[in-house]
């Protein structure tokens, strides 16, 4: 009578070869997300009035923002394989091409930069808030887990003020898709022609 044992996950690191890879199949999944498939629309029309604000948010779906943001958010997370910026090290480190090199650093520039300012200032009781600050409170407080100090934080916003945090948001979703775009280009182009030098621990 044979007697069920638990299995043994493997702990093996993924060679730096292994994250390029994943990173070329991740940006493939999120191409072919229905966001990706529609077209990413984001427009924020606000007037104003004396003694009023109106605001007019024009944002995707919301069951496709949820979608693409599962295969999203890792090119954005520090643990993950495909976060950027361990790309970013990994090709500078690897490639051959001081051309594309160049060019992923100018990337990995305008990544750090959207991270910071995206050209509005927001600000929540009196402390301003970054685009990637905005979007791990949507991402902890709405999406992915519960923190529940982001939960109230997002609450106690009304309609009108809501919508200018979202469009801070969506607007960081949509520029570092833009970088992830530009990344997966080199990143593919650099594999086929043998322009990465493996050699060596990683």
């Amino acid at each position: 009578m044979s007697r069920n044992k638990g299995s043994v996950k493997a702990q093996r690191k993924r060679s730096d070869r292994e994250r390029l890879e994943l990173f070329i199949r991740k940006f493939e999944e999120l191409q072919s997300t229905q966001l990706a498939k529609k077209g990413f629309r984001v427009q924020h029309r606000v007037r104003y009035s004396p003694g009023s604000i109106e605001s007019n948010l024009t944002q995707p779906d919301e069951s496709d923002v949820r979608e693409y943001l599962l295969t999203f958010r890792p090119f954005i997370s520090e643990n993950e394989d495909v976060f950027l910026n361990r790309i970013f090290n990994i090709c500078l480190r690897r490639l051959t091409s001081d051309e594309m090199k160049q060019s992923l650093e100018q990337a990995r520039q305008f990544f750090e930069q959207a991270k910071q300012d995206n050209g509005i200032i927001f600000q929540l009781n009196g402390k301003q808030l970054t685009p990637l600050q905005i979007t791990n409170m949507y991402l902890d407080g709405k999406y992915f887990h519960n923190d529940l100090e982001y939960q109230r934080q997002l609450d106690s916003m009304s309609p009108p003020v809501a919508d200018f945090p979202r469009t801070y948001f969506l607007h960081f979703i949509i520029l570092t898709t833009d970088i992830i775009i530009h990344v997966y280009n080199i990143v593919g182009n650099a594999l086929e022609a043998g322009l990465f030098q493996f050699e060596g621990a990683d």
